[in-house]
C-alpha cells in the first residue's frame, strides 16, 4: 500500500468537534460532540464510498455515481455537488 506523506494524507472523520460515521450504504451520520446532530442520505442507489472533514464546518462525501457531494454541517445543508467522475470516488 501507499504510505501517506505530504502529498497524500488520509481522510479526517473526527475534529473541531465533529464526528463522521457512515450508518449504513447510502446514509452519513454527523455528530456535534459525540451527540446526533444530522443524517446526510445519498439519492436512491447511490452508495456512499468516502468522507472526509475539512475546513469551515464542512465535509466532502465521495459515491458510487462518481459525485463528490460538499456538505455545510452545522447548517445541516448540501452546498454543492460536483459530478463528472465515470466511476466511484474512493
Amino acid at each position: 500500500p501507499v504510505q501517506p506523506d505530504m502529498k497524500f494524507v488520509r481522510s479526517i472523520h473526527d475534529g473541531a468537534g465533529w464526528s463522521l460515521r457512515q450508518a449504513d450504504m447510502f446514509a452519513l451520520g454527523v455528530l456535534r460532540g459525540g451527540a446526533p446532530h444530522w443524517e446526510f442520505k445519498a439519492a436512491p442507489g447511490e452508495r456512499i464510498y468516502c468522507y472526509t472533514l475539512l475546513p469551515g464546518d464542512v465535509a466532502a462525501v465521495g459515491t458510487s455515481r462518481g459525485n463528490v457531494h460538499l456538505l455545510h454541517l452545522e447548517k445541516k445543508r448540501l452546498i454543492n455537488t460536483y459530478s463528472g467522475q465515470s466511476g466511484n470516488i474512493w
